[in-house]
């Protein structure tokens, strides 16, 4: 539980015994930039859910349109410089624990399959996804700041990963993570990569 004081306020002793600094907690101060972000978040979430965003939303089978955008590395993506080979969007944000866990184990898929594009898309910033990306670390080319992807696939729900082949077509839409979805979207990558 988080307590935000006003300057009048103080903590009972009781509360005290109990209390750990955000310093001490892993991530503590991304949790509470995350609450900063609360608003925005609830803002995404709501432009992904209207019904027009919905309605038009790219869907398997279908071509990924040109697009453009940039990583945090200052590398241009685009439709063009995907082609040829399979590539991951891994949809994400700083305030998702799920997303985060996951992790280590997409870095695993860059060891496996490594002749695919992996790209890690949030519409946090490259400044407040920092200290997630290197501590955990998250090898993926991070797009940040894209709110277009998003409502391109009207993500609403965090992690959500999308395959697409080497000639720019979705083959697979995953909304969440488990074990089994995970395991499920390498085997998938391999055969992508295999074609």
């Amino acid at each position: 539980m988080l307590v935000n004081l006003k300057s009048d306020e103080v903590l009972s002793e009781e509360e005290i015994s109990h209390a750990v600094a955000t310093n001490e907690i892993p991530f503590g101060n991304d949790l509470l930039e995350t609450l900063k972000l609360g608003e925005e978040h609830r803002k995404v979430v709501a432009a992904m859910s209207d019904p027009s965003v919905k309605a038009s939303a790219l869907k398997v089978g279908e071509m990924i349109p040109e697009f453009s955008a940039t990583d945090t590395k200052g590398i241009v993506w685009n439709k063009e410089g995907i082609l040829g080979k399979p590539t991951v969007m891994n949809f994400w944000y700083i305030g998702c624990a799920p997303c985060i866990r996951e992790i280590p184990e997409l870095n695993e898929w860059m060891e496996e399959v490594p002749d695919v594009n992996y790209l890690s898309v949030t519409w946090n910033t490259a400044q407040q996804i920092g200290s997630i990306v290197t501590q955990t670390p998250f090898l993926f080319h991070h797009l940040t700041d894209n709110l277009f992807l998003f409502q391109l696939f009207a993500v609403q729900i965090t992690p959500t990963t999308i395959l697409l082949d080497k000639v720019g077509i979705i083959r697979e839409i995953v909304v969440g993570t488990s074990e089994e979805k995970r395991a499920h979207l390498l085997s998938q990558i391999k055969r992508l990569a295999a074609e």
